[in-house]
């Protein structure tokens, strides 16, 4: 969760960007209605950041199966925790497709992924 946060803030202020979109940005990596919360109370666009959680999902659900093949990572536990948390509801879908063991570890990432995140958030946001 903390590299999540802290890895598209930092982009995000490499490249110039304002506060308004950083705070919307950095809730990427949970679900929508948790993302959109996050982003009102920081100060960012929850309609921005719900576009944000949906690109994120899409992008991770279709690449990222290739990607944990392409890189070899072969334990369905890895597979799973990696989807999840980095493409939420899509990637459990994705996660579900490839086995059990994968679905139910991806869907237990989502969920600790929006706690995580809700707690992580507002500490790093005094920092930036």
């Amino acid at each position: 969760s903390l590299v999540g946060i802290l890895s598209v803030v930092l982009i995000a202020k490499l490249f110039g960007a304002d506060r308004l979109l950083t705070a919307s940005l950095a809730p990427k990596s949970v679900t929508t209605p948790i993302a959109m919360n996050l982003a009102e109370n920081t100060g960012g666009v929850p309609s921005l950041a719900a576009v944000f959680v949906v690109i994120c999902g899409l992008f991770g659900g279709l690449v990222g199966p290739l990607i944990l093949r392409r890189i070899g990572v072969k334990s369905s536990i890895a597979k799973g925790l990696a989807l999840g948390s980095a493409s939420h509801a899509l990637g459990t879908v994705k996660a579900m497709e490839m086995g059990a063991l994968e679905g139910a570890i991806s869907g237990l990432a989502i969920g600790i992924m929006g706690v995580m995140t809700a707690l992580l958030i507002p500490f790093v946001e005094r920092f930036f």
